[in-house]
């Protein structure tokens, strides 16, 4: 936590202030694991569900942050970024959202997959979403270029 915080403009502060800045760090993480785990706590559904849930809604997505930055370097980072959150945002059109009551979200292709295929879905999302928007953005600033000469 000290060296994030160093690295975030710190760097003349003394120890001490350093050392304050880390505990307030630790506590609000602290507070807001307790508060998730209370949040997942809550419903009929068992913990394994929804670890599995919320599982495969970061695995995906990392795994396509990592394979479009070693094999496409030439997409904008905020393509990328907006390509995983689409990623897991692609999941919930498969998937129920095990800590809201039954019955609150219904999928529109709920059941069409099994569990191991959540991150393979949320991975090809994210590669998909990625490209078309550095596509959109590469057309957009084509496009504004175009009628920057004229």
């Amino acid at each position: 936590v000290v060296d994030f915080l160093r690295r975030g403009g710190a760097q003349d502060a003394n120890a001490a202030d350093g050392l304050g800045d880390a505990r307030r760090w630790v506590l609000w993480w602290g507070l807001l694991g307790t508060g998730a785990a209370f949040i997942a706590s809550l419903g009929d559904v068992s913990i394994l569900a929804k670890a599995l849930f919320f599982t495969s809604l970061f695995i995906g997505p990392l795994l396509g942050l990592f394979l479009l930055a070693f094999f496409r370097q030439g997409l904008h980072p905020r393509a990328v970024l907006a390509g995983a959150v689409c990623g897991m945002l692609t999941l919930l059109l498969f998937l129920e959202i095990p800590i809201l009551p039954p019955g609150a979200w219904q999928p529109p292709f709920g059941g069409l997959f099994a569990w191991p295929w959540n991150p393979v879905l949320a991975l090809t999302a994210t590669l998909v979403w990625a490209h078309a928007f550095d596509l959109a953005a590469r057309l957009f600033l084509h496009l504004r270029q175009r009628s920057d000469r004229v």
